[in-house]
């Protein structure tokens, strides 16, 4: 499965990308940066990517950010 999503990242991001992200901290472990860095050539898709990350796990950016 973590081969068919490296693969076809951008296809499943421009799918839906909150599934992705799920998708990414199952199969992954949340390893944002790997998904980031395999679509360097795709600017918009990496930004949307992260964008998504940010704003679902804000509150745990914000938790850990406090301890």
């Amino acid at each position: 499965m973590k081969e068919l999503l490296t693969k076809n990242i951008a296809e499943f991001i421009s799918m839906d990308v909150e599934q992705t992200v799920k998708l990414c901290d199952h199969w992954f472990d949340q390893d944002y940066i790997g998904i980031i860095d395999s679509l360097t050539d795709q600017n918009d898709l990496a930004f949307n990517f992260l964008n998504t990350v940010l704003n679902l796990k804000e509150a745990d950016i914000i938790k850990e950010y406090e301890n």
